[in-house]
């Protein structure tokens, strides 16, 4: 009788592993789909300082993409170097390929009227989704500069590595105790369902957050 109820408890187990794996599946999915349809390239002031970094250490010969950065030298540089990788990788196996198109927007044309200052910290001066970056650098008339598609790629790629790679050590860790343990797909539903992860996947992935160090406090229990 016990030998029966151990078999019946251990196929429920089985059961529950195999739903919580495949809703884990489902919505990692789920943030590849919201970051190839909804990612964007927003370079606002504090992204700014890490693109400016990533430029500067890729020996670009072209003007800077802004000047003076206050708070540059404050940056941790793990993120830009991390970038060099898929930037180097992008230079080598794939810009050889394809032909960047310049594009300079009606607002940066001589004959447009000027914008206020604090609307220029947008560069460029909207929000780019990340699908729609490739292949175009867009000319930035104040600094007479060119917003590269390679660099701001490069620093998406490695903001959403660590995002994914994250989540699934966030797993890895949860199951040091227990590796049958069940709640895998906790992970990527609390990031989700809460509105802060949301922002910074979707809205500023250029800006050195996408880390799961809270998240992973988060749902590990006490």
């Amino acid at each position: 009788m016990k030998t029966t109820v151990t078999r019946e408890t251990s196929k429920t187990n089985k059961v529950f592993r195999l739903i919580d794996c495949s809703a884990f599946a489902a919505l990692m999915i789920l943030l590849v789909i919201i970051v190839i349809s909804s990612g964007m390239a927003n370079i606002q002031t504090d992204s700014i300082d890490y693109y400016a970094i990533v430029q500067r250490l890729t020996q670009n010969s072209g003007n800077p993409i802004v000047r003076n950065l206050h708070f540059a030298e404050q940056r941790s540089p793990g993120y830009p170097v991390l970038s060099l990788i898929p930037y180097y990788l992008i230079s080598s196996l794939v810009e050889p390929f394809v032909q960047t198109e310049k594009i300079v927007t009606p607002s940066n044309r001589p004959d447009s009227p000027r914008q206020a200052p604090t609307e220029r910290m947008l560069l460029p001066s909207q929000p780019i989704l990340f699908r729609d970056i490739f292949f175009k650098d867009f000319y930035i008339e104040t600094q007479d500069s060119w917003f590269e598609w390679k660099i701001i790629a490069s620093m998406l790629f490695t903001s959403y590595a660590f995002l994914f790679i994250g989540l699934i050590f966030a797993v890895k860790s949860l199951a040091l105790e227990n590796k049958s343990f069940l709640g895998a797909s906790l992970v990527p539903l609390v990031a989700i369902t809460s509105g802060v992860f949301m922002h910074n996947i979707v809205n500023t992935p250029a800006y050195a957050t996408l880390n799961v160090s809270k998240l992973r406090e988060t749902i590990t229990p006490k």
